[in-house]
């Protein structure tokens, strides 16, 4: 009687720490994985749910409108300083007005706020009004008007201006401190040069 009572204890005292292995080993191993399974799910779903919002609004005219905005401000400000594109703007502007650019002298970029600026020493002849236009071309190349950036050209600002002689046909020799804009606040190294363009 107590061998058949030893043995039923002996089985149910195993078949007990069967189960109290597997609970041991199911909460240590099986659970923890589960929940980071669980986890992953999570983070799948929300990647997903983030990469369908940015599909849809890359496809949106909401973009399409900022790399537009993007295109426009790079040529307003572009990365760096592109010297032969500042010197067909003022050409083109020379042309336009009939101002005669006598002399250029561009200097290093310096720091401003939040670009770099590239000073130009420019001498020019022409009658007053238009010299005046030469400027208002040159300033009008880029503008921001509500909220928007308008750009056909470089940014540019007149620093000063200073008028010298006037002869009898009513011409005027001027020099004109300009800033040619930059992207950007680390100055870059520039060689400056002197150019000298005669408009017939």
């Amino acid at each position: 009687m107590i061998d058949r009572i030893n043995g039923r204890l002996a089985l149910v005292l195993a078949v007990t720490a069967v189960l109290l292995v597997v609970l041991v080993g199911w909460f240590a191993l099986v659970a923890p994985q589960r929940s980071k399974a669980s986890a992953l799910d999570g983070q799948i779903g929300d990647a997903n749910v983030k990469l369908a919002n940015t599909q849809t609004f890359l496809r949106s005219k909401a973009a399409h409108q900022s790399v537009a905005q993007l295109g426009r401000l790079r040529v307003a400000l572009p990365d760096d300083v592109r010297m032969s594109g500042i010197l067909r703007q003022l050409a083109w502007a020379s042309g336009k007005t009939g101002v005669r650019i006598n002399s250029l002298t561009p200097s290093a970029p310096v720091a401003s706020a939040g670009a770099q600026a590239v000073p130009i020493a420019a001498t020019v002849t022409g009658h007053y009004f238009r010299i005046a236009k030469f400027m208002h071309l040159l300033r009008t190349r880029a503008e921001a008007a509500d909220g928007k950036v308008h750009a056909s050209g470089r940014l540019y600002a007149v620093d000063n201006i200073t008028f010298s002689t006037s002869d009898k046909s009513g011409l005027i020799s001027a020099t004109l401190n300009l800033d040619a804009f930059v992207n950007g606040t680390v100055p870059a190294t520039s060689t400056t040069t002197t150019t000298t363009t005669t408009v017939s």
